[in-house]
């Protein structure tokens, strides 16, 4: 689902504000996922977020194309 297609179908569940501040997100290069309640079907929010992060690390790990801040000056 492109940002637009994600944009048009919860744009009943977003502001105007969420919306902009979502697309500034994007536009500064973040990356940003959200799930409307409805979306989420009675899942806790922190318990979806915490997974999120948790795969949103490990999808970064297998697509990064520099190394990490921390591994720049270790030896290979």
């Amino acid at each position: 689902m492109t940002n637009d297609e994600f944009l048009e179908q919860v744009s009943s569940d977003l502001t105007t504000e969420v919306q902009q501040a979502l697309e500034l997100l994007r536009d500064k290069g973040f990356a940003v996922a959200a799930f409307t309640p409805s979306e989420l079907r009675g899942a806790c929010p922190d318990h979806i977020e915490d997974a999120m992060v948790q795969m949103g690390w490990d999808a970064i790990d297998m697509n990064a194309t520099e190394p990490r801040p921390d591994e720049e000056g270790e030896a290979a």
